[in-house]
């Protein structure tokens, strides 16, 4: 698949009329400078993205987050995701979202979420079609064959996208963000507008919680980045999803305050959808976001 500047022709399949609730990501319409006017900030979708899963986080999205959600969020569910190499276990996965679908407003979609391309296939096989598509998580040490090569990168998600789609899933890569911002890997020279636009995902959602954890300048420069990376190759600004983390004890961990700010610069630039990360032990400061944000 081709991507010219200025030029939409990759698969993504979100940029046709996709019958899906508005507001929705990635958009349903045709991306482009044109298209129609995003939702309010209030109502900018979200994924909600815990890092695992026990009673209290599956109580937590029936019934804590219940009021905040709308259809066009999504549920992100993981499984052989861990940077043990673990296998992903399909039917954890389909235990899970049968146990939540039934809590949560029609139109919220659910992922899943694994590491490396050995679980991608066993989950693109076997999970059941309620899950919407299979996010790939590529980061170091989380799946045997990432890279910090730029070349190779976009060849293992041309291979994600095509295992995904030959199964009837879409395909949203979940990239980790340093060659954004970090100093030591800018010098691999990665483009998330040709990570995005060129290998057939649907959508990119990308990291950024290292970019947010160091400070506010670096996450709104690499807001920024990101724009001009996704312009040079025909995407707006609509089309970037970023994430947030609010999970005590993560090294990505940033306070309520933060990550609002962050969250309001974000949507502020054009950014229509934001992941946010979670632990058991944030529930409290997730549900003041999600306060701020809906309010």
């Amino acid at each position: 698949m081709l991507v010219a500047a200025g030029t939409v022709t990759s698969v993504m399949a979100s940029n046709v009329v996709c019958g899906r609730p508005a507001p929705s990501f990635p958009p349903c319409q045709k991306l482009s400078a044109s298209s129609s006017a995003p939702p309010p900030p209030t109502q900018t979708p979200l994924v909600i993205a815990p890092q695992a899963l026990n009673d209290s986080m599956i109580d937590a999205m029936e019934t804590t987050f219940l009021p905040y959600l709308l259809p066009g969020d999504t549920i992100m569910l993981s499984s052989g995701a861990g940077s043990g190499g673990s296998a992903a276990n399909v039917a954890a996965l389909d235990s899970w979202l049968s146990k939540l679908q039934p809590h949560l407003p029609a139109g919220v979609a659910f992922e899943a979420r694994t590491s490396g391309l050995a679980n991608v296939q066993t989950i693109a096989s076997g999970v059941g079609s309620a899950f919407e598509g299979i996010v790939y998580d590529y980061e170091p040490g989380f799946e045997p064959e990432f890279s910090l090569n730029f070349t190779t990168t976009l060849h293992e998600f041309e291979n994600f996208s095509r295992i995904c789609h030959a199964e009837g899933f879409k395909a949203f890569g979940y990239p980790f963000s340093a060659p954004l911002w970090s100093a030591g890997d800018r010098e691999y020279g990665w483009n998330f507008g040709e990570l995005a636009a060129t290998t057939g995902v649907d959508s990119l959602q990308i990291q950024l919680q290292g970019a947010a954890h160091e400070s506010t300048k670096t996450w709104n420069s690499s807001i920024q980045t990101l724009i001009a990376q996704y312009a040079a190759y025909g995407l707006p600004a609509s089309a970037i999803s970023v994430q947030l983390t609010l999970a005590a004890g993560d090294p990505n961990n940033i306070s309520v305050g933060a990550a609002y700010a962050d969250y309001e610069y974000a949507i502020g630039q054009g950014v229509r959808q934001v992941v946010l990360w979670w632990n058991s032990a944030s529930i409290d400061s997730v549900e003041s976001l999600l306060a701020l944000i809906r309010g």
